[in-house]
Order: C-alpha cells, then sequence, then structure tokens
C-alpha cells in the first residue's frame, strides 16, 4: 500500500510527476478493497474482522481523507 499512497494523498498528482490537468494536488477519497465478490478479507467472520480492522487503521495513519464505507 505504501506505493499507492501518492494517488491517496494527491502527490502524484502533481506536475514534477507528469501530472498535467485538473485537481493537481488532490488525492483519490475513494478506495475499494475487495471488490467483485473477491475474499479478499478472509472466509471466515473473525479473519473478515481482523483484515477489516488492518485496513481501517491503515487508512487512519495513512491517508485520513479516504472514504471508509
Amino acid at each position: 500500500m505504501g506505493d499507492y499512497k501518492p494517488w491517496l494523498d494527491g502527490k502524484a498528482y502533481i506536475p514534477t510527476n507528469g501530472y498535467w490537468g485538473p485537481g493537481q494536488g488532490v488525492g483519490e477519497k475513494t478506495f475499494v478493497v475487495g471488490m467483485y465478490g473477491t475474499d479478499v478479507l478472509g472466509n471466515t467472520k473473525e479473519e473478515i474482522q481482523l483484515q477489516s480492522d488492518l485496513w481501517v487503521t491503515w487508512f487512519k495513519s495513512n491517508a485520513p481523507d479516504v472514504t471508509k464505507k
């Protein structure tokens, strides 16, 4: 996730990184975890809760402006 962080905080969207356009310096506000029915969070209630908690903790620390739903 560290490699993706510049897109979340907007640092990837600046001219020095090759981006010229609207929304310079504005990060993505939505990030989908496990879309299209994948079991990326696990298979049991306990696994899913643990993985969900880890994702929420990461986003709170690294990308607090991203929507969490």
